[in-house]
């Protein structure tokens, strides 16, 4: 399985790079992971077999190009989401043309079977396997990128991932439809900063949901800035309340924060601004108050900053909440799923059919947050054990260039384990560097 990181980069060249379609007949290599490269031209018909994750699975469609490791399709004038050459297993013409000595197919399939095809992908099932029991794409189901988005906000859950889904995304082209998987408690007002920024950009080509199990706080945030918000059926959201240490900011200051950012985030999404400050706080006389009222026949919600209205959501004391049902019922949300195949129906994307890497950048982060915190702990007590003669001096300079090194890699997971700042370990070193020199000159 091949990087992530890189596969980004790589993903990212080729967003940046305009598709320009080879001509018609235009001879097109297409590079394969075993060295034997499967040579064609621009405009024919294939059929393409592909690693995801364990399975195999099948694509056919219009050939466009091959260009930075990204395999370019197209069916009925539409882009196809790339595929990344080393995950292609085989590649066999369709129609009447039989393949040539060097098709990458003619080892795994049968070179009799040449069924043509329309410049239209294959329409069936989206869990159905062809002949050799690879899983044949489903067409009809519009793709949807998920990234999950877990732990604490600015730490595990980060902006960074956010820009790499987009970039794939982006690389197929404008209109996606991009799925946050939210499950958090909150974390760092500043880094959600970042996070809502990120999802604003992408907003600008492509529809951003929030797919919500915990949506606490700054999580709750980055709720409320996606285009539409759906629940799983024990998901929660609210309590935006800013913590200034371990306790609660002031009134005031929380009202202030709702009105200056929540209240725009609200009304950016189209969602009432009346909501600000009853996430933020319970304790204002009137602002913190919230009621809705739904009419029995458009269904359209009508919300109060009072308790005037029939269903009472915040009262005095209380920081605003929603469970799933609430969350529906006042059409925050747009519905209820628990399974991708539910979402995919919900969002009217025809059904499930996943694109890009967003679980494995997901998985990516986290394996390297976890081995940092490690590194970290472990190094932190070598560094005060090391002596301090010459011999322990060298340690110690290696484990503060390896802290160093984490503040390029994971600075997110210092900051939360409030560790030394990267200028105080770049002076750390200097000194070190002038022990040691010392020692060596007597």
């Amino acid at each position: 399985m091949r990087n992530v990181l890189s596969g980004f980069v790589i993903a990212t060249a080729f967003l940046l790079t305009p598709l320009v379609a080879a001509a018609n007949g235009d001879p097109v290599t297409i590079e394969l992971s075993d060295s034997k490269d499967w040579q064609g031209k621009a405009g024919e018909q294939i059929r393409v077999v592909y690693k995801d994750r364990s399975r195999n699975k099948t694509v056919e469609g219009t050939l466009v190009r091959f260009q930075d490791g990204w395999l370019q399709l197209t069916s009925s004038g539409r882009r196809l989401a790339p595929i990344y050459g080393d995950d292609i297993v085989s590649v066999k013409r369709l129609g009447g043309e039989q393949p040539s000595d060097d098709d990458a197919s003619s080892a795994s399939e049968d070179p009799s079977d040449t069924s043509t095809s329309s410049d239209a992908a294959t329409s069936v099932a989206s869990d159905t396997t062809n002949a050799d029991g690879d899983e044949v794409v489903d067409e009809s189901i519009r793709g949807t990128f998920l990234l999950p988005l877990t732990g604490m906000v600015g730490k595990e859950f980060r902006n960074e991932e956010i820009d790499a889904i987009v970039a794939q995304a982006d690389a197929i082209g404008p209109g996606q439809t991009i799925v946050l998987e939210i499950n958090s408690g909150g974390g760092y007002v500043a880094e959600w900063e970042m996070i809502r920024d990120s999802i604003y950009d992408a907003q600008k080509r492509h529809r951003v949901v929030a797919w919500v199990l915990d949506g606490t706080s700054a999580a709750c945030s980055t709720s409320m800035a996606c285009d539409v918000i759906v629940m799983k059926s024990r998901g929660h959201m609210g309590s935006v309340t800013t913590l200034m240490g371990a306790p609660s900011a002031p009134m005031q200051y929380q009202v202030a924060a709702a009105e200056a950012g929540m209240a725009h985030v609200l009304r950016k999404a189209g969602r009432s601004p009346k909501l600000a400050v009853p996430f933020k706080t319970g304790d204002h006389p009137t602002k913190s108050l919230l009621s809705y009222t739904k009419d029995p026949e458009t269904g359209a919600v009508t919300w109060y900053q009072s308790l005037e209205g029939e269903v009472k959501m915040n009262r005095p004391g209380q920081v605003l909440g929603f469970d799933a049902r609430q969350a529906v019922d006042c059409k925050l949300a747009i519905g209820i799923a628990d399974t991708k195949e539910q979402l995919g129906q919900l969002l009217d994307q025809g059904g499930w059919r996943e694109l890009g890497t967003g679980e494995k950048i997901h998985e990516s982060w986290n394996d390297l947050a976890k081995r940092c915190e490690k590194s970290i702990t472990l190094s932190r007590k070598e560094f005060a054990e090391a002596g301090g003669d010459a011999q322990g001096i060298r340690k110690r300079i290696k484990i503060v260039e390896g802290w160093l090194r984490w503040y390029q890699r994971a600075p997110n997971i210092l900051v939360s384990m409030q560790f030394y700042p990267k200028a105080q370990l770049e002076q750390m070193l200097l000194g070190l560097r002038e022990q040691l020199r010392a020692l060596q000159e007597k």
